[in-house]
């Protein structure tokens, strides 16, 4: 006789490690298999600090900046930015789309008070680096 535990795994192994039927298999990958993280979290930033300032440095290849709008409210940061991509392909001659070509936002909750009238940013070899004062220096 089989314990409880065997008659709970087995199902899952069967389910698991079975061959899949034909329609099961797709053709090509979609790229919502890739692409599952909200916009919010595509852009990716590091933020560290040193006595005087906070530091914010993201990737942003191809961007120009003139496509990029950057504000402070209080304590949030916002990076906002346009792609203007050429994507001749239709979308169904894709195998796999990881790059992301839309339009993105990332807002940031601030560690700290900041003089944000005094920001100031680079952006060089595709990556943005915004120099925040800290208000109480």
């Amino acid at each position: 006789m089989a314990s409880n535990d065997q008659r709970t795994i087995e199902p899952f192994f069967q389910q698991t490690f079975e061959e899949p039927e034909e329609a099961d298999v797709p053709e090509k990958f979609p790229a919502e298999r890739f692409n599952t993280a909200p916009v919010e979290q595509r852009l990716l930033v590091d933020v560290y600090e040193d006595e005087n300032n906070l530091y914010i440095r993201s990737p942003l290849p191809g961007i120009k900046p003139e496509d990029l709008d950057i504000n402070i409210d209080g304590e949030i940061l916002t990076i906002q930015g346009i792609h203007h991509a050429d994507l001749t392909a239709v979308a169904d001659n894709f195998f796999c789309q990881e790059c992301d070509w839309n339009n993105f936002s990332r807002s940031i909750v601030l560690p700290v008070p900041v003089i944000g009238d005094k920001i100031s940013a680079g952006l060089t070899n595709g990556v943005l680096t915004l120099t925040v004062p800290k208000a109480n220096h």
